[in-house]
C-alpha cells in the first residue's frame, strides 16, 4: 500500500496478496498442507488380518474381523487382495465385510485387484462367487466396473472350461456401461469354442466384425481355426477378409486350414480360390 506521508510502499501484515481480481489466502494454503495426512498401513493389524484370512474358513470370520478394530482404507484392502495364499472365498468375504464397514471402498482399483487375485486360483466355485459379486456391484455402483475387470472374468471362465458363464459376462457389457475390446471378443470366442458351442461363438464373431475390432494376428489365426473346426468356414472367411483389410496377417497354418475348410463345400470353393490369388505360385502349389 502507498504511504502518502512517507511516499513509500508499505506491506500490510495480513495473509492476502492481490493480483488483479485474484486473492490467495496463504494461511489457508499453509494450513491445508499441514493438515493433509498421508495414510500409512498399520503392519501389525495387517498381519492380524492376513493370518486370520489364511486360516479361517468357518462362520466366525466376520466376527473375528470385527474384533480387530480396523481403520479401513483402500490401500489396506488392496494390500490384503495382493497377498498370496489367501483362499478366494475368504477374500470375497473380507471385501464384503470391509465395504459394509467403510464407505468408499468399492472402487475400480479395489475390485480389479480382487478379481485378479481370485483369477489366479482357478477354482470354479470361487469364480462363480466372484461373478455373483461383480454382478451385484455392476447393478448398484456406477462407473466402477471396466472392460479390464470383465475381460479378466471371461478369461477365467475360459480357462475353467465354462463357456456359458463367459458368454454371460460378455452379454452384461452394455448393462454395465462397458464397450467390448479386441480381447473381449477373443476371450469369449475362446471360451465358447473350448466347450464346442460354435453357434454362439459365430454370433460373437459377427459382433466383432460389426465393431471392426480385431485382436493381434496370432489370435486372429486361432479364431479362424476355431470357427473352421466348428464348420463355420464362411464366418472364418469374413474374419480373414477384415484382417486383410486391416493389414493383419494370421499364421499360415490357420490360413491353410481355412482354405481347406472352404474347399469341403461346393458353395465356398470359389472363396478358397480367391484366397489363393493372394499368394505366390509356390505357396498355391503347396496348398494343393
Amino acid at each position: 500500500m502507498f504511504d502518502e506521508d512517507s511516499g513509500s510502499v508499505s506491506q500490510e501484515p495480513d495473509s492476502f496478496f492481490e493480483n488483479g481480481d485474484t486473492q490467495i489466502d496463504l494461511d489457508s494454503v499453509e494450513s491445508s498442507s499441514i493438515d493433509e495426512e498421508v495414510y500409512e498401513i498399520d503392519l501389525e493389524k495387517l498381519e492380524g488380518v492376513l493370518s486370520l484370512l489364511q486360516s479361517s474358513v468357518d462362520g466366525s470370520l466376520e466376527s473375528s474381523l470385527d474384533s480387530l478394530d480396523l481403520a479401513l482404507h483402500e490401500e489396506f484392502v488392496v494390500r490384503v487382495h495382493e497377498t498370496p495364499l489367501i483362499p478366494g472365498e475368504n477374500l470375497i468375504r473380507f471385501f464384503k465385510w470391509a465395504s459394509t464397514k467403510q464407505g468408499g471402498l468399492v472402487t475400480t482399483h479395489v475390485v480389479d485387484t480382487l478379481v485378479r487375485a481370485i483369477s489366479g486360483g482357478l477354482r470354479k466355485k470361487e469364480a462363480y462367487f466372484l461373478w455373483d459379486l461383480v454382478k451385484e456391484i455392476g447393478e448398484k455402483e456406477n462407473c466402477v466396473l471396466n472392460v479390464e475387470i470383465l475381460n479378466e472374468l471371461i478369461a477365467l471362465f475360459s480357462k475353467l472350461g465354462k463357456g456359458k458363464a463367459g458368454y454371460e459376462v460378455f452379454n452384461k457389457f452394455a448393462e454395465f456401461g462397458c464397450v467390448p475390446s479386441e480381447d473381449t471378443y477373443y476371450f469369449t470366442i475362446e471360451a465358447l469354442c473350448r466347450r464346442s458351442i460354435f453357434d454362439w461363438a459365430a454370433s460373437v464373431s459377427e459382433k466383432m466384425l460389426g465393431a471392426g475390432s480385431l485382436p493381434d494376428s496370432e489370435k486372429i489365426g486361432k479364431i479362424i481355426s476355431w470357427l473352421c473346426k466348428g464348420s463355420n468356414a464362411k464366418d472364418a472367411h469374413l474374419v480373414y477378409l477384415l484382417a486383410k483389410q486391416k493389414n493383419k496377417f494370421p499364421p499360415r497354418s490357420s490360413v491353410n486350414f481355412l482354405i481347406s475348410s472352404l474347399c469341403r463345400d461346393d458353395e465356398t470353393v470359389q472363396l478358397a480360390l480367391e484366397m489363393l490369388e493372394d499368394f505366390s505360385a509356390e505357396v498355391r502349389k503347396a496348398c494343393y
